[in-house]
């Protein structure tokens, strides 16, 4: 099974960024050998965010597009040159969500407030705090189970979709929902209206999840 992994940050990190490209393909085919589930090819590739380029930009990106996973850094947006970027990382994974359903999408942070705060968010291996983790066994204990996890949903929702008939659903939406899942996808540029109920979605999201902790 073909796997797209893409990393997004405006400054990539290296030992993340060898993790994934070195470390993780070997990995994911140790654990796929003792489970006996097939063999995964992993593509990896990066997008580097220039800051004022607009998360639009991001949107059509054709490796974003191509991408059945996204790790997505959760300051991206964090130096806000223009309106349109008054996102965090997490409110952008909402937005992708609405247009790219399919991709699985990881928000990773350095800063241990944030991840406080959204227990969603996955730790990023620095020197400062781990200073006696490697960060290869730091990411296969924290990373990659979500990875795991998001190959997971993606072999089920391929697996589905191959059961699709065209005797309950037509065919122009089989074809559509494949391509999604595939990884062939367009992108249609956002309304503000769209932008805004998407950030208020993620706002309602995060009060409930913080009022269901206390």
């Amino acid at each position: 099974m073909d796997i797209n992994i893409v990393y997004i940050d405006d400054g990539i990190d290296p030992e993340l960024s060898r993790y994934l490209d070195e470390v993780l393909p070997s990995s994911l085919a140790e654990k796929q050998t003792k489970k006996r589930l097939g063999d995964i090819a992993v593509s990896y590739r990066e997008i580097v965010y220039v800051p004022g380029s607009g998360f639009e930009q991001l949107l059509a990106n054709p490796l974003l597009q191509k991408a059945n996973i996204a790790i997505i850094d959760s300051k991206l947006f964090e130096t806000k040159t223009s309106a349109k970027e008054m996102l965090t990382g997490e409110e952008f994974l909402i937005i992708l969500k609405k247009y790219y359903p399919f991709i699985e999408s990881i928000v990773i942070s350095q800063i241990e407030s944030r991840r406080n705060e959204e227990p969603l968010i996955l730790p990023k291996w620095n020197r400062i705090d781990y200073p006696n983790t490697d960060p290869a066994d730091f990411y296969a204990e924290q990373l990659l189970p979500k990875i795991c996890e998001s190959i997971a949903s993606i072999r089920a929702y391929r697996r589905a979709s191959a059961k699709l008939s065209t005797d309950t659903v037509d065919e122009v939406t089989i074809e559509k929902l494949r391509n999604a899942i595939a990884g062939q996808q367009e992108y249609d540029e956002l309304t503000k209206s769209d932008i805004d109920a998407a950030i208020s979605y993620f706002e309602e999201v995060k009060k409930l999840v913080t009022d269901a902790s206390r």
